[in-house]
């Protein structure tokens, strides 16, 4: 794996969403949006029609490879044990933040991640609207559309963070912190966790099409990543509590505020 195999699939991911999402963007007929699980867990055709689109493409320079996607995993829930399974499998989420894209809201992505043996190797985030692209393999960092990003950690109070904490904000961490964002698509959270706009962030839904890219990438840039009890996050896993934060002291702060909501 190298920078010109992560270029590759960066432009297959950019060209899908060129040809299946964005011509469908603010442009949907009612026919074309189908409720999955709840009225706000939705599908449209251009989440189906990525999908199979990239399915196949990165089939395609991967023979050996198979895919695991959101759409596919409805359609048979079984498909996600392969991810702990098989030995190399693309976990693709075609359309992140379906509920924002359906109602003409631009921040939504394309999210794929390779897992080779139940760990992920490589990720990628891209924002169809903006063109950004963010790639990276296990062990060489970060690239922001081509050009190397590191994330820069500041050492300040909690009183003047920027997080991203969930719906629920345990009561032992509402007014200690200064600003709350939410973005309706966990890759655009991962992308503000790289850039540095947001501080931390918490995660009770583990898809892994929502989290495998991201938390590979969030490390790579610097970033500490893991479960609320302190081990390691794993694509396989899909229930727990996640935690992002700029560094170890402010990751051990916001665990803390949510173990004692729980206890």
């Amino acid at each position: 794996m190298d920078d010109a195999f992560l270029a590759l699939v960066s432009d297959i991911i950019r060209d899908t969403a060129k040809t299946e999402i964005l011509p469908r963007f603010r442009a949907l007929s009612a026919s074309q949006v189908q409720s999955k699980t709840s009225a706000n867990d939705l599908v449209t055709e251009a989440d189906i029609l990525a999908e199979q689109r990239l399915s196949v493409l990165l089939t395609e320079i991967m023979p050996e490879s198979m895919v695991v996607g959101e759409e596919g995993c409805h359609a048979d829930p079984d498909l996600i044990r392969a991810i702990g399974t098989a030995p190399l499998v693309w976990v693709v989420d075609p359309l992140d933040g379906t509920a924002n894209f359906v109602s003409g809201n631009p921040v939504f992505a394309t999210v794929v991640a390779l897992v080779r043996d139940g760990v992920t190797m490589a990720g990628w985030l891209h924002d169809p609207v903006n063109d950004v692209t963010l790639c990276g393999y296990r062990g060489n960092g970060v690239i922001r559309n081509g050009v190397r990003v590191r994330l820069e950690p500041h050492d300040r109070p909690l009183s003047e963070r920027t997080g991203s904490p969930g719906a629920n904000t345990p009561k032992s961490l509402q007014g200690r912190f200064a600003h709350n964002i939410r973005h309706g698509s966990a890759a655009h959270d991962y992308m503000a966790l790289i850039s540095g706009r947001i501080e931390f962030a918490a995660f009770r839904r583990l898809a892994p099409w929502d989290h495998a890219a991201g938390v590979l990438l969030y490390e790579e840039a610097g970033g500490i990543s893991g479960f609320m009890d302190g081990s390691p996050y794993s694509p396989s896993i899909h229930e727990g509590f996640l935690i992002a934060a700029q560094s170890r002291m402010l990751w051990n702060e916001i665990a803390e505020a949510f173990r004692s909501a729980a206890s």
